[in-house]
């Protein structure tokens, strides 16, 4: 890595363009993705709702979003509950995939290291003796169609679980992995996605 002199101080700082050779094209352009993801993600985060349609443009933006993905792209979306009894925070990513035949399907991941991860596959640590689990931290809802991960009511209810004032009982994990999940599944039980699961190879933490 060569030096350049800063026009400010003088001083010799390194060259960092010199570092982007270590990468390929390839590693450059998914670079560029999970960035663009966590931007988007910041910037959602940060959205204040003040009135009922600052909440609307939030909702119509996320499905435009969805909708604008590219096969094989990722959308990362803040998510957890803000409840009068219990709070959490967990991160939701979203994958366009190939369904069967030109038909258009999407996975939904839920990242928990928190109050929640119960829900998610486990498997005794290689300490027996200490009584430990390990836990897969993504739980991976797969073959979702176009029509379910897109809908209005899903998307009021997941959002509201984090940003609806005043905090209210039903803002907890339970809706989000006993109802919402599930819906978004096809009303598959959380057992039968987990079952599923047993076969990724998304690591246990």
């Amino acid at each position: 890595v060569n030096d350049v002199e800063s026009k400010e101080s003088g001083e010799s700082v390194p060259k960092m363009t010199g570092s982007l050779s270590l990468f390929s094209d390839g590693d450059c352009e998914k670079l560029s993705l999970v960035k663009k993801a966590l931007d988007q993600c910041l910037q959602l985060a940060a959205s204040q709702v003040e009135k009922p349609e600052d909440f609307f443009k939030i909702l119509k933006d996320l499905q435009q979003s969805i909708e604008q993905l590219n096969f094989g792209e990722m959308l990362m979306i803040p998510g957890g509950w803000n409840g009068a009894t219990t709070r959490g925070t967990v991160i939701h990513m979203i994958e366009k995939t190939q369904g069967n035949g030109d038909e258009t399907s999407y996975s939904f991941l839920t990242c928990n290291a928190g109050e929640g991860l119960e829900y998610h596959l486990s498997k005794p640590a290689e300490d027996f003796k200490s009584g430990k689990l390990k836990y897969k931290t993504c739980l991976r809802v797969n073959g979702i169609p176009a029509q379910r991960i897109l809908d209005n009511a899903f998307w009021m209810n997941l959002l509201a679980q984090r940003m609806k004032e005043p905090p209210g009982e039903n803002q907890r994990s339970e809706m989000l992995y006993d109802v919402l999940l599930p819906w978004l599944a096809g009303d598959r039980l959380l057992s039968t996605v987990l079952a599923e699961e047993q076969a990724s190879n998304d690591p246990f933490a």
